[in-house]
């Protein structure tokens, strides 16, 4: 049984060359180091391919978020044991990382058509209860983005929370009328990073591409799980 190395939850303050500052949610692989090892100097930053500079990185330990996570129902997937293995993925997610009664969480299940199942829940549970299980036809991958992204933008902002958005998937899209240019200027609009766990099948191939520019032109990530992963360690935030 494989682990992916934990998984922490930060937020970077970054400096404009006005001296605007902005922050942006990250997830960074800690591997055997502890989350405050995460050092502003460690890290990188560009606005518009402009260097700019880190002014601090604050873990997200107390910092609720508003979050929409998407889950893939198509039936043709690249996941080794199918969408079973990616919703498992999901509820372990869920458990490990969603702090239960501060993080507001809505549910969008996609394949040909996209649907809210839950929204602004602060049980992941009921989130668990509703992941689609079983795959069903194609997949709006871009279309589910642009739309969960738009409708959480829309949403009244928490205080002290951070919008963001967590994707499990494949990376295929075979229905979509958006391309991922539109999902990524979409969220690039709304300023919502989104975060994305895909098969490590998918890695090398168009697919995995395509998740690597949405998650990177969004500021967030892509992690590409091993195949033979059974369970993985998320750290808290």
């Amino acid at each position: 049984m494989r682990f992916l190395s934990p998984l922490i939850l930060c937020c970077v303050t970054a400096v404009l060359h006005a001296q605007q500052t902005i922050s942006v949610p990250i997830i960074a692989s800690s591997g055997s180091h502890a989350s405050n090892s995460i050092k502003d100097v460690d890290l990188k930053a560009e606005v518009n391919h402009q260097s700019i500079a880190i002014a601090s990185v604050t873990p997200l330990a107390g910092k609720p978020l508003q979050y929409v996570l998407l889950n893939d129902q198509s039936r043709s997937t690249w996941w080794p044991d199918g969408t079973k293995q990616q919703t498992e993925v999901a509820d372990q997610f869920l458990e490990q990382v969603v702090a239960k009664g501060s993080d507001i969480g809505s549910l969008v299940n996609f394949g040909y058509n996209v649907f809210i199942d839950v929204q602004n829940e602060k049980d992941p549970l009921k989130l668990s209860r509703k992941l689609k299980r079983n795959g069903v036809g194609g997949t709006k991958l871009s279309d589910a983005v642009v739309s969960a992204g738009n409708w959480l933008d829309k949403q009244p902002l928490n205080p002290g929370h951070r919008k963001v958005m967590f994707l499990f998937c494949d990376g295929e899209d075979d229905a979509s009328e958006s391309g991922v240019s539109k999902a990524i200027a979409t969220l690039q609009r709304v300023a919502i990073p989104i975060f994305i766990i895909a098969p490590s099948s998918v890695e090398a191939k168009t697919e995995g591409e395509k998740l690597r520019q949405l998650s990177r032109e969004t500021g967030g990530r892509v992690y590409f799980l091993p195949r033979v992963t059974k369970q993985v360690e998320f750290a808290p935030h």
